[in-house]
């Protein structure tokens, strides 16, 4: 049971887990018609919402069971998951959403809504939020994915995992597998490494289901240290009540594909989609009344959602007014250096990206999540200029107290993420000063008048298109199409291979990008002044040094996912240790399905790929 610490005060570790941002610097871009970053604000704030008795607020699920995990042998967890859609009223608003271990339904659109029956006579049955897996480092995971979708594929991406000896397990439909088939099956089957224990999660990595619900956490708990007390909640020399973890992610109302081909339109100018609402592990909270006239949705009343202690998800910006912040890992479990003091606010967390924070529970009894107006180049009529999901405390919830407050902290001590480094590493820990490799790109969302002006995502001179037929994976080289940009990186011999990756983003917004199957070191970012164009940086000429300055070869941080920052760049070191094909792609869904993706060939230690 957790403890309750004097002075009111409540700690937990919590996981934000930023679930597969869509949009290019807002949080997780799920859905329709315009987006914008996320901020977090805990403590007294103002809910934009009309504020119902917290009796009835709908609890997350978001406790955690390290003890079920820290302390045993390793074993094979098998799961069976049935995929199908169900009509289902997250925030309020009916839409047909993926689920797990439901059952077929009969139709592909939300049929009229009675709102004279209770709720949950409405909804289908199934798992939604779709299930999330806990393990220990080292054991082997079985998932039979049985596909009961009406005329969809699908394939399951393990976001972090190194899938080292399984790269065909990764999950990316074009490039190590074909989608599964309405109707068909496959297992993914494979070994978490030892090494790797943190926040990770699973989504869909075919067309755009992500964004309608088809995701969940992953947590890797690491085994405990010899000696250490059985029951006790520790972890990066930090000790807690309670493990808890939060998927923040947008959501539209409308499918996400067609929110992708509205964005995919000549007419839309590039504009990417903002969303409706937000959810917080599957629940959320809509304003019925401002939706326009035109929106024929079916949309009921819902209430306050709440919880203890928790956190998780996609690009955000994190503001806790009234709690004591410290930042433990990012992205899979990779420590940070000590910070000399605690905070109330943590900044941008971008999509795809997690942080597991220490969090001091002081006297708040809620906190908002805003959508903040940095990326907001459009408005959606449904929201505030400054839109707010307020989010009250479990403990406040049982005695009774109301989600609105009064009064916001002014001047909340933040920290940019962007600042923190990494563990010192010894000398020559990356391979010295030059690599063996370097991997040099540009992107950039271009509007061409010969694609009848529809963004597309460029990296370099190529934009993704994924391999029909047959994924690379199994194809010879000389058969992937003229969409596929697949730089090859042989080894070294008898010695570490270590690669400089230099994205260059040439764009005005950034764009976080994640790299499959790796983890790797940030040895430089750089966001210049005054825009850099194309010739941002060149690693190739060694004449020029960086425009930002040295690498940092002594304590980067590491990570799987990082933001690119707008006509900035940024230089990604990783040891060549896990040959395969690799997906790196930026984590907007939307800029992801316009072509800004690419992938990279690392060579077999015998052989090398045909």
């Amino acid at each position: 049971m957790p403890k309750q610490l004097d002075s009111g005060k409540h700690r937990g570790r919590l996981f934000w887990l930023l679930n597969g941002g869509l949009l290019s610097s807002a949080f997780v871009l799920f859905f329709i018609y315009f987006f914008e970053p996320l901020s977090f604000k805990r403590g007294l704030l103002r809910s934009r919402f009309p504020v119902e008795s917290t009796r009835n607020t709908r609890l997350f699920n978001a406790q955690l069971r390290p003890e079920a995990h820290e302390s045993r042998e390793n074993t094979t967890i098998q799961l069976d998951w049935t995929v199908t859609k169900g009509l289902r009223y997250p925030d309020g608003v009916g839409k047909w959403v993926y689920q797990v271990n439901g059952e077929r339904p009969p139709l592909l659109c939300i049929p009229p809504v009675d709102l004279s029956r209770n709720s949950a006579d409405k909804v289908s049955p199934g798992q939604f939020p779709c299930p999330s897996i806990e393990a220990r480092a080292g054991d082997t995971i079985v998932i039979d994915v049985h596909n009961q979708l009406s005329d969809e594929g699908l394939a399951l991406h393990f976001h972090g995992l190194r899938m080292e000896g399984a790269n065909h397990m990764d999950g990316v439909v074009g490039i190590t597998q074909r989608a599964i088939a309405s109707g068909e099956s496959f297992t993914y089957s494979f070994r978490i490494s030892p090494a790797q224990a943190g926040t990770f999660w699973w989504h869909s990595h075919a067309e755009f289901q992500r964004a309608d619900g088809l995701y969940g956490a992953f947590i890797v708990h690491a085994p405990k240290a010899s000696g250490e007390a059985l029951g006790s909640m520790s972890g990066c020399g930090a000790e807690y009540d309670e493990d808890s973890v939060l998927l923040i992610g947008d959501w539209y109302h409308s499918p996400a594909q067609e929110v992708q081909e509205n964005y995919d339109s000549y007419t839309h100018w590039g504009l990417e989609p903002a969303p409706d609402s937000l959810l917080i592990n599957g629940v959320g909270l809509f304003n019925c009344p401002r939706l326009p006239h035109w929106r024929k949705v079916e949309c009921m009343s819902t209430t306050t959602p709440g919880l203890a202690p928790r956190g998780s998800t996609s690009r955000l910006r994190i503001v806790n007014v009234g709690a004591r912040i410290t930042v433990l890992t990012v992205d899979g479990g990779n420590a940070v250096a000590p910070q000399n003091q605690t905070w109330s606010a943590v900044g941008t967390v971008h999509p795809g990206e997690r942080v597991d924070l220490l969090v001091e529970w002081m006297d708040a009894d809620a906190f908002e999540i805003i959508l903040d107006r940095e990326y907001y180049r459009s408005k959606n009529l449904a929201l505030t200029p400054e839109q707010a999901f307020p989010v009250i405390r479990a403990d406040e919830i049982q005695g009774g107290r109301q989600s609105r407050a009064t009064t916001r902290s002014p001047n909340p001590t933040a920290l940019d993420l962007v600042e923190l480094t990494g563990v010192q590493l010894s000398g020559g820990a990356l391979g010295g000063d030059r690599p063996d490799h370097i991997v040099q790109i540009y992107t950039k969302i271009e509007l061409l008048a010969h694609l009848e002006n529809r963004p597309r995502g460029y990296i370099n001179h190529t934009y993704w298109i994924p391999q029909e037929d047959d994924p690379l994976i199994s194809t010879p080289r000389k058969q992937w199409n003229e969409h596929q940009q697949v730089p090859f990186i042989p080894l070294a011999k008898k010695k570490d291979t270590w690669v400089d990756l230099v994205i260059n983003n040439v764009d005005e917004l950034g764009h976080p990008f994640h790299l499959h199957g790796y983890e790797f070191y940030i040895v430089s970012s750089f966001h210049p002044k005054e825009h850099l164009g194309w010739n941002a940086y060149n690693a190739y000429d060694e004449r020029k040094g960086p425009p930002g300055g040295a690498y940092n070869l002594k304590s980067p941080l590491k990570k799987d996912t990082v933001f690119v920052p707008a006509a900035g760049y940024v230089v990604l070191r990783f040891n060549a240790d896990n040959p395969g094909l690799w997906f790196l792609h930026c984590h907007i869904l939307w800029h992801q399905g316009v072509g800004m993706a690419m992938t990279l060939e690392v060579e077999k230690s015998n052989d090398t790929l045909q």
